[in-house]
């Protein structure tokens, strides 16, 4: 259900690796799942001005701490911003 559900989904593994990457964000993204699949999603798909605020609610989030209300934008293909 994931995979076709109507809003943009993404994962990652413990390594910060995404994992899952489903059709709507595809679309909204213009990134295909097999170009972002076992890519470091804060290294290598999130903005700039994001990354660091992400590793550390990744890393909280590994140790059981729990981040509420966390949003986070994505850049397009064409480099448009997703809020």
């Amino acid at each position: 259900f994931i995979a076709t559900a109507n809003a943009p989904i993404f994962g990652v593994d413990t390594q910060g690796l995404v994992s899952e990457w489903n059709v709507k964000t595809e679309a909204l993204t213009g990134f295909a799942r097999s170009t972002v699949v076992g890519r470091s999603l804060v290294d290598d798909v999130l903005p700039l001005d994001f990354r660091e605020r992400l590793r550390q609610v990744i890393d909280d989030a590994l140790k059981g701490t729990e981040a509420s209300d966390f949003e986070i934008a994505l850049d397009t293909l064409e480099k448009t911003r997703i809020d």
